[in-house]
């Protein structure tokens, strides 16, 4: 095993227990929790314990090594998460106009008849 292959199992073990006690906290949901135990299991099996599945993967998917394939991935994952945070930052907007508005409209003062 390279020091690279202990490097990922140290990090992928501790973010997965850091995720299990994150969520056993209530500090998180089940669907992040989910979400990020799949992400970290299979960056701990496929990059720590069993590196050429990736490259098998890769070559059946077409690309030539499986670091590529991690690469390309990565870089897909990355684009979903950013415009998630864009639609997520619009729609907080969104609602704190309407809020703005609403506690405008309820603080107006009435015109007073002269």
């Amino acid at each position: 095993m390279q020091t690279f292959q202990k490097i990922i199992l140290i990090i992928a073990s501790l973010n997965l227990l850091r995720g299990y006690f994150h969520h056993q906290k209530g500090h998180s949901s089940r669907y992040w929790f989910g979400l990020s135990s799949v992400i970290w299991g299979t960056l701990l099996i496929v990059g720590g314990l069993l590196p050429e599945v990736s490259s098998t993967v890769a070559q059946w998917v077409g690309v030539g090594r499986g670091v590529d394939l991690a690469i390309y991935l990565s870089v897909i994952g990355l684009w979903m998460l950013v415009l998630k945070v864009i639609q997520k930052q619009s729609r907080n907007a969104e609602e704190l106009t309407a809020l703005v508005r609403a506690i405008a409209i309820e603080g107006a003062k009435k015109p007073t008849s002269s």
